[in-house]
């Protein structure tokens, strides 16, 4: 992140910054920013040990390769699905 400091009316939404929190991914004056904020909001505080216990689950998840023929399916799939005409408003 940059340290880029944030005065009005370009103040950060501190409340939208809880998931970067959670994942270390905030630093210089928004890291301080938003601690200053963390400890005046529990809502805050909650969402963020929300985003932290999700994190801990994803950190064990490995990924795996799909079944064999999967793509050739989905595409054969889409090729006999109807697609919805666009919508076209008129004013």
């Amino acid at each position: 992140m940059s340290d880029t400091t944030f005065d009005p009316p370009h103040e950060p939404d501190l409340a939208g910054l809880t998931g970067l929190y959670a994942l270390d991914a905030l630093d210089g004056p928004l890291l301080d920013q938003f601690e200053a904020y963390l400890a005046t909001s529990p809502d805050a505080r909650a969402e963020v040990a929300e985003f932290q216990a999700t994190a801990a689950l994803l950190d064990g998840v490995v990924a795996q390769s799909p079944p064999a023929g999967l793509r050739d399916r989905i595409m054969a799939e889409v090729a006999n699905t109807r697609q919805d005409a666009p919508v076209v408003e008129l004013a």
